[in-house]
């Protein structure tokens, strides 16, 4: 039995949401699991049943030794995950192995980075430094915070930068709208989180002038795919089993002469790692193009991946005409809950103008709405939304994009 399919094996035993929220055809009643016959999962069916994906035994256990990270994506659904240390570290031992025998960097080098939310409460810590990291909070990103962080990374001496695209795009145009030169230390940047473009690839390559490379990963796995000096995409083969769907509604293995062609396929991830929160054949919402038909010179003989609808970012405009990361709106929302109990299951925000949004929330409490509304607006830090006009809209059940599309957490109408 292969690690995917011990995996799977475990979770249909031991999870209630897949024992009971889940029809598998006969592979239910057979003693051991077909994983071929496994239904695909998304996180709306995870959010939506009402079994905990958790199995008994961590259930039993509580949450004293795990490690907690909350998502919401671009669909708003808001998603716990729990991972056990240990398998928490095993997951990242790849990434920075890879990171070491490409790049040369190793876990004692300094770095700086950018987070969207450090701890739950009304009051965000702007910045935190531990040992070799120097992080800084999103929030109130304006050219004058960015010019004070980039001095600061530049006092820090950093050997690596691990930063999502849309805010390295802000960083190096702060820098060049002050005339600051690059931060000479710095000898790699790793992208991560968003889609990267080739063009930000160039600015970013020009202006630092140093090594750098794409990471995908996501909260529910850490690192999916990692890419190597000469430009390829690796799926981490120790940490996720990979496979595709068309849109006939048929699921690949890597490798199927059906698969190894040029047409993008939803991605379906199996965790091989976290015991605690197990994820099978779950379908991540991405889509790409996936072969292990490339011999790539680094020696890396695992799949090549290629993203080619991943998750985007967007801003929220202001009456003074800056942009503002559009982060601002989950760390509410996840300041909310901290408060009020998760009182909010999935949420959007619309602007439909200048200081004009639409909050759109799913609440399982509608005697909270008034609570909710003033913990949101508390928790809008950045000065330029403080007078803004927000209007709620309190659902009683999972929200539909308006659009008919994907629902994004954030979305911007054509402002005239």
């Amino acid at each position: 039995m292969n690690k995917h399919e011990r995996i799977a094996q475990y979770a249909y035993e031991k999870s209630l949401f897949y024992r009971e929220n889940i029809e598998y055809t006969e592979s239910k009643e057979s003693e051991n699991v077909e994983f071929e016959k496994l239904p695909i999962v998304s996180k709306d069916d995870i959010v939506e049943s009402g079994f905990p994906i958790s199995p008994i035994e961590y259930m039993m256990k509580g949450n004293k030794d795990a490690i907690k990270v909350s998502t919401s994506g671009s669909t708003g659904k808001i998603l716990t995950i729990d991972w056990n240390k240990k398998d928490f570290l095993m997951s990242m031992t790849p990434l920075w192995n890879l990171r070491r025998k490409y790049y040369g960097i190793n876990t004692w080098d300094r770095m700086c980075y950018f987070y969207t939310i450090r701890f739950l409460g009304s009051k965000e810590m702007m910045e935190t430094e531990d040992r070799n990291t120097l992080g800084f909070s999103k929030t109130s990103l304006n050219d004058e915070r960015l010019k004070e962080i980039y001095m600061k990374m530049t006092d820090y001496k950093p050997k690596w930068l691990l930063l999502q695209p849309s805010t390295a795009k802000m960083l190096i145009n702060t820098a060049l709208k002050y005339e600051l030169s690059p931060i000479d230390t710095v000898e790699y940047i790793e992208f991560t989180g968003e889609m990267l473009t080739d063009e930000l690839r160039r600015k970013v390559k020009d202006f630092f002038d140093c090594k750098i490379a794409n990471q995908y990963g996501s909260y529910e796995f850490n690192s999916i795919a990692y890419e190597c000096p000469y430009g390829n995409m690796h799926i981490m083969s120790e940490n996720v089993y990979v496979e595709v769907m068309g849109e006939d509604g048929i699921v690949h293995k890597i490798g199927d002469c059906n698969n190894d062609d040029e047409s993008e396929k939803d991605l379906i991830i199996t965790s091989l790692i976290n015991k605690r929160t197990p994820f099978i054949r779950y379908n991540i919402g991405d889509r790409g193009k996936v072969t292990n038909k490339i011999e790539c010179k680094c020696g890396n003989h695992s799949p090549i991946i290629k993203l080619t609808v991943g998750r985007s970012h967007n801003y929220a405009e202001c009456e003074d005409g800056t942009r503002l990361n559009a982060y601002i709106f989950p760390r509410a929302i996840e300041n909310v809950n901290c408060v009020l109990d998760d009182v909010i299951k999935q949420f959007q925000v619309i602007q439909r103008g200048i200081n004009d949004f639409l909050v759109r929330l799913y609440v399982d409490d509608m005697s909270e709405t008034n609570a909710i509304k003033e913990v949101f607006e508390r928790n809008i830090l950045e000065e330029a939304l403080k007078n803004a006009r927000y209007e709620y809209s309190f659902e009683s059940e999972y929200i539909k994009d308006i659009k008919g599309d994907k629902l994004m957490y954030f979305r911007k109408e054509e402002m005239v």
